[in-house]
C-alpha cells in the first residue's frame, strides 16, 4: 500500500465509527483497511487501524473518508474535530 496523509477537516462519530474526512496526498486511489497514526503540532497522538475508506468519492478529492472502530478521543488529546493529520505507518 502506498503511504498516505488525510488532513482532516472534520470528524464525526457514527454506529461506533470514527470517521475522519479531508483531502488525501498523495492521490493514493481507495485506501485499504491499514494502521495509522494521528499527527499534531508535529507530535504522533494516537494510533489505530482504519478501517478503510468509508465512501470513496473521487469526483470530490476534498471529501476523502476513512473510519476506524477502536476508541479516538479527540477530547483528552486536546484536539477538536479538524486541524490534524493521518498517516498511514509502514
Amino acid at each position: 500500500m502506498k503511504t498516505f496523509e488525510m488532513s482532516v477537516r472534520e470528524t464525526f462519530y457514527l454506529k461506533g465509527l470514527t470517521i475522519f474526512m479531508g483531502p488525501v496526498s498523495p492521490d493514493v486511489g481507495f485506501i485499504r483497511r491499514c494502521d495509522c497514526e494521528l499527527v499534531a503540532n508535529g507530535r504522533v497522538m494516537a494510533q489505530f487501524s482504519i478501517e478503510g475508506e468509508a465512501h470513496p468519492l473521487p469526483e470530490d478529492p476534498m471529501r476523502r473518508s476513512i473510519a476506524t472502530k477502536q476508541p479516538v478521543d479527540l477530547g483528552s488529546l486536546g484536539l477538536g474535530p479538524s486541524g490534524f493529520i493521518i498517516r498511514s505507518r509502514d
